[in-house]
Order: structure tokens, then C-alpha cells, then sequence
């Protein structure tokens, strides 16, 4: 099972306040290109750590038990004689983990019971990353090959929340851009390198179930998509370097593309403004928010409005609280509803969006979707007005 590597990785979870978009296609691509860069075979077994994805009335099913022998992967806070607080931003780089410790030539420890409970989150919604597999009996035969683990610290300050040698995706700035002194790259170009980056372990890894990929071809209906819409409208505000974009700017941006010139916003709208490219395809709009699709299907023009395709079923919060608080015990079931929206927006062919794991995931699963972000063009002008 473990030839060729020189040990294995647990993936175990992303940071406790994570929802699915984040810990599914940041903090999972993240850990796998830690594995790759040190010859180590994936495996994703989640804890509820991360509490918005984990759902205990399906995940947290059975309990198994294996002989193992736990490595260690070291930090620089571990090199230093200070005492360091978390809550320091200054240090996070302390916290990057560094080349796991391989086993002593004449080390002796023999290998002890290691008890994992749950089903793994992930095999709920994707394929196994690896063949290592301790619920079908397969792991490592040769115990010198280690069970390694990032701990929290290292994978939330370490690699989420600093700039690692190795270069970790991240979905937004969290103004970490601004604040290394990003010079020879402009924002635009910034995000191109995180999407390159974590499109080729998404290509290489990640493979949702095949009812899953049923689940999202069956919001088209066979339809062609020409524009997805990503309209995030909940806790914004919780990290840094993003905005509310009201939902005028979708429409403004929307018609551009879609209408001739000759048409004027504000004017009467009918299929004779309809530019021919978009004559017989569709909208798809993802949303977490129910005010959302009561205003686009009561305020928008019938024209487009009857083009808009959207899950009809989907959990979705009428406040600014986010899907994942208010629906607490329902985590498998929105789960679900997003990994949908991000699959079925990946058939588009444009994608309108602010900044959001969800939106960035769509790019990591097809990067020929074309991105219109309008959460950047929003903070470009903001910033200029106040120059």
C-alpha cells in the first residue's frame, strides 16, 4: 500500500469555524500539497474539529482501531526558548511545519493502537485521495513508515494564516497581499497562481462521488450554462479584505454581458436585446441567502428571470447569519447543497462572484470558467475614492 512514500498523512480537519467550501478545496489542498512536497500518501480522515461541515447523525458512525506508529512534524516554535501566544499575527511563521522527522535507524518503539471514530467526512461526498484505507483493512505493512498529523496551530497560523516557503492557496487576500508587499504581482495575477496551483492537485485528488456529479448535472436539465452567479450575502465580515456586493451589481454586470449595446439599464428589456450567444442558454445563481432569490425573481426582467436555474430546495438563511449556524444540525444536507453549486457553476462558462472559498473552488475544479469578480472591482474603487 505505502511504496514509494516515505510515510503517510491524516488529513483531519481545517479550523474550527470552517464550513465546507473552505475545508473541502482550501484546507484539504493545502495539506495534500504539504504531502506531495515530502513523499508522503494522503489520507483524509476528518474529526469534528471543524464543526459547520461535520454532521454527527451521519459521520460520526463507527469506531476503528489499527497499529500504527505516530511521527512528529516539527515547528520553529519548538527551536525557540520564548513562550509565543497564538494570538501574536507577528509569529505565525513560528508555526509553519517543517520536513517530518523520519523514523531512527535503531529505533525500537514498537507500533501502538491508534483509534480513529467516524466515518472520514470525506468519502460521504469524494473517492478516497489513496488506497490507505484502515475501514478496508489497507495500511501500511512496513510500520517504519509514520503516521504523520499536522496539529492545529501548524495548519491554521502555520500554513493558513502565513506565507509558507512551499506557497499555500488561500481564496482570498485575507490582506496578507497587501501586507508582504505583493510588487511584482497585481491582484489579478495573484489569484491566476493560487487557482494554476490548487487546480493541479484538484485535478490529481479530488473526485466527487458520481451522485454527486448526477445531483449538479440535474440543475441544468441538459441546459447549457453561459453564466453562473456566486451571490454571498452572509458573515462577510468575519476575515478580512472583503465586501457585501449588493445585488444590483450582479444585474448591471450581468446585462452588459448578455444585451446589445444599443440597450440603455433602466429601459425596457425583451428578447430582441438579447445578444444571440445567450438566445438559448441559461443563469444559474448559488446563493445562501432566501432574500436574495426574492428579489431577483420579483425585481429583475422577466427575460432573464426565466433564465435563472437555481437549487429550489436548498436550505437558505433570511438574515445575515450564516446557512451553516442557522441549519446546525443539518451539516450533511448543506454539505451537500454547496458541493452542487460548486460543481454545477463549473459547467459554466462565466462565473460572477465576490471573494468566497466557493467561488475559488469553481476555478480549482475547471479553471476555463472565466471569473468576473466583482468584489475586486468594488475594493479598487472604494480605495480610490479615499486616496
Amino acid at each position: 500500500i505505502c511504496a514509494g512514500y516515505d510515510g503517510v498523512l491524516r488529513i483531519r480537519s481545517g479550523d474550527e469555524g470552517a464550513a465546507a467550501g473552505t475545508v473541502f478545496f482550501i484546507y484539504v489542498v493545502n495539506q495534500l500539497l504539504y504531502a506531495d512536497l515530502y513523499n508522503l500518501m494522503p489520507w483524509i480522515h476528518m474529526d469534528n474539529t471543524s464543526k459547520h461541515i461535520y454532521d454527527f447523525s451521519i459521520h460520526h458512525n463507527n469506531t476503528i482501531k489499527f497499529e500504527t506508529i505516530l511521527g512528529e512534524i516539527p515547528t520553529k516554535v519548538e527551536e525557540e526558548s520564548k513562550i509565543y501566544t497564538p494570538k501574536d499575527d507577528t509569529i505565525y511563521h513560528l508555526y509553519i511545519p517543517q520536513s517530518p522527522k523520519p523514523l531512527p535507524e535503531h529505533y525500537s518503539e514498537v507500533a501502538k493502537e491508534y483509534t480513529i471514530e467516524g466515518n472520514g467526512v470525506w468519502e460521504s461526498y469524494f473517492q478516497p485521495v489513496s488506497r490507505f484505507s484502515p475501514h478496508n483493512n489497507r495500511i501500511c505493512k512496513n510500520k517504519k513508515k509514520l503516521l504523520y498529523e499536522l496539529e492545529y496551530n501548524q495548519l491554521v497560523l502555520g500554513i493558513h494564516g502565513d506565507s509558507v516557503p512551499w506557497g499555500a492557496v488561500r481564496a482570498w487576500t485575507y490582506g496578507y497581499f497587501e501586507k508582504e508587499g505583493q510588487k511584482e504581482l497585481t491582484i489579478r495575477e495573484w489569484y491566476r497562481d493560487m487557482r494554476r496551483k490548487a487546480a493541479v492537485i484538484v485535478r490529481k485528488y479530488i473526485r466527487p462521488q458520481p451522485w454527486l456529479l448526477l445531483r449538479a448535472s440535474q440543475q441544468l436539465q441538459e441546459e447549457e450554462c453561459s453564466i453562473g452567479m456566486h451571490i454571498r450575502e452572509t458573515d462577510k465580515t468575519l476575515s478580512g479584505g472583503r465586501l457585501r456586493i449588493g445585488i444590483n451589481l450582479y444585474l448591471d454586470q450581468l446585462l452588459k454581458l448578455v444585451v446589445k449595446p444599443i440597450y440603455k439599464i433602466g429601459s425596457n428589456f425583451d428578447e430582441y436585446h438579447m445578444k444571440k450567444q445567450y438566445k438559448d442558454t441559461i443563469f444559474y445563481v448559488a446563493t445562501d441567502s432566501s432574500k436574495v432569490i426574492d428579489e431577483i425573481m420579483e425585481t429583475w426582467p422577466t427575460y432573464i428571470v426565466d433564465r435563472i436555474r437555481t437549487q429550489s430546495s436548498a436550505i437558505r438563511s433570511n438574515s445575515s447569519e450564516a446557512v451553516f449556524v442557522t441549519a446546525a444540525h443539518t451539516h450533511h444536507r448543506t454539505n451537500t447543497e454547496v458541493l452542487v453549486d460548486i460543481y454545477t457553476m463549473s459547467q459554466c462558462s462565466i462565473l460572477l462572484h465576490g471573494r468566497s472559498a466557493v467561488s475559488e473552488a469553481v476555478f480549482y475544479t475547471n479553471p476555463d470558467v472565466e471569473s468576473i469578480d466583482l468584489d475586486m472591482d468594488v475594493s479598487l474603487t472604494i480605495r480610490q475614492e479615499m486616496q
